[in-house]
């Protein structure tokens, strides 16, 4: 989940330089959050107007809970570049011989510091493939299942997609491990991936039943059902309207993105 609505910030506040691990959801989907904090045992949640945000900012939780989940599952997408960012200001900060202008001095260049535009993640190779843990947490905030209009908005096609500004690597990952035909679309500013391949449709319904753990759970179950109902009109217009209001609600995290 962290590959995609993760965040690993260097903050500079009052004079201080403070490190924080976070996720961000709509306020639909705080279940997710409260989830998280569970089975971590750290952090906490804060809510605001339309998002919220489990965060740990205090360095020994840092290096003691988060640190080494990472270290030993790295993230898969650009999001590596900020991990490792924020692990070396750790070890700056907690060096007990450097001085605080010093460790300050290194803080701010790191902190500074911007991806680079052609950044790929080292750990990709051509036939790398995703594991279906790290797939579930991935899809659970960056998956869309949706029905939408085809052939002069006569039929109604089921459809999954998701869309990177990065990491076409990782989408072609995806896209083989999901076994979908379609072939990545490239955007000026993005990647998208998207099926309405009735095979592939079938498949993702069947491989993420039981796995999700926040609202996408309930996105699924109605999705599958119109993979279900795929003969019959009715049921699809019902069950596109309610993925559609549920849409609207996830639309808010969209928000996370700028803060």
């Amino acid at each position: 989940m962290t590959d995609g609505d993760g965040c690993f910030s260097i903050v500079l506040r009052n004079g201080k330089y403070n490190l924080n691990f976070s996720i961000a959801q709509g306020k639909y989907n705080l279940r997710i959050l409260y989830y998280i904090k569970k089975i971590l045992g750290v952090g906490s949640v804060n809510v605001y107007k339309t998002i919220g945000v489990y965060w740990v900012g205090d360095r020994r939780k840092l290096a003691e809970i988060i640190f080494p989940i990472f270290d030993q599952y790295p993230c898969l997408t650009s999001k590596q570049f900020h991990y490792e960012r924020l692990r070396q200001a750790h070890r700056i900060l907690e060096d007990p011989k450097l001085l605080t202008e010093h460790k300050y001095f290194i803080c701010e260049q790191l902190r500074s510091a911007t991806l680079p535009e052609t950044y790929v993640h080292p750990i990709w190779t051509a036939n790398m493939a995703v594991d279906i843990d790290w797939l579930t947490g991935f899809i659970e905030a960056e998956g869309s299942f949706f029905l939408c209009k085809k052939d002069g908005k006569q039929r109604i096609s089921i459809a999954f997609g998701l869309t990177q500004k990065l990491d076409r690597p990782l989408l072609e990952a995806i896209r083989r491990r999901l076994h979908i035909p379609t072939q990545i679309i490239e955007r000026p500013h993005f990647y998208r991936l998207e099926t309405t391949h009735s095979r592939a449709v079938l498949g993702i319904s069947q491989l993420f039943q039981g796995r999700f753990k926040g609202m996408k759970s309930l996105e699924l179950k109605l999705w599958s059902r119109a993979v279900y109902h795929k003969k019959d009109r009715e049921k699809l217009e019902q069950i596109r309207s309610i993925l559609q209001r549920l849409h609207g609600k996830v639309i808010d995290k969209g928000i996370v993105r700028s803060i």
